[in-house]
């Protein structure tokens, strides 16, 4: 199971530096700085429930596909983005959203038992959407992506944490501090679509 893990990046998240062959996608630079010893990604296996969920990456999936697109919001922080970043939440500030947990019940089940969620949602990504440098809670929470479409190419549909560069991956997961400034961008002709969720980092 662990190497299979490691196969579909579930382990460690692929961690990309910029490369002379890589200026023309990483032309976004981020400013300001972060502390000295920020950890930019996590290694997801620490929480097991991090595994339990990307382990049912398929069933998470199916259950998205069948949601009807009209339901769906745009991210609330406005200013970041200039369209293309589209919700579907679940929770939010520990504020449970019942029909929309209704519509997609494995899913809300597996979320639920995650200690110390904060927030749970479907994040889309539209082709050709980017969003700015920014930074989120502060400390003790941390964020968790786990893929499930995932466009294909490592540099066209990225995360930037920090200094730190990592591609998405279909059922792979990501867990980094949302404290440190991060970005991201789809420049791919496909949407991204992940699992969003925020946790207190206490929690194990």
């Amino acid at each position: 199971l662990r190497q299979e893990r490691l196969q579909r990046g579930l382990y460690r998240a692929l961690v990309h530096r910029p490369g002379s062959q890589d200026q023309g996608i990483l032309k976004y630079q981020t400013v300001g700085t972060w502390p000295a010893n920020a950890l930019m990604f996590h290694d997801p296996e620490q929480w097991p429930w991090a595994m339990r969920l990307a382990d049912s990456w398929m069933k998470i999936l199916s259950e998205w596909i069948h949601l009807p697109g009209a339901r769906h919001r745009p991210w609330h922080q406005h200013a970041l983005y200039s369209g293309g970043w589209d919700v579907f939440g679940l929770y939010h500030q520990g504020t449970r959203f019942d029909e929309n947990c209704k519509a997609v019940p494995e899913t809300t089940q597996l979320v639920e038992s995650v200690p110390g969620l904060r927030t749970a949602g479907f994040s889309v990504l539209r082709a050709g959407s980017r969003i700015a440098p920014h930074v989120g809670y502060g400390d003790g929470v941390l964020r968790y992506h786990l893929g499930l479409l995932v466009p294909p190419g490592k540099l066209s549909c990225v995360l930037k944490v920090g200094s730190d560069f990592s591609p998405w991956r279909q059922g792979g997961c990501i867990v980094f501090d949302d404290t440190v400034r991060h970005e991201a961008w789809n420049y791919s002709e496909l949407d991204r679509v992940v699992l969003l969720l925020d946790f207190e980092n206490k929690w194990k």
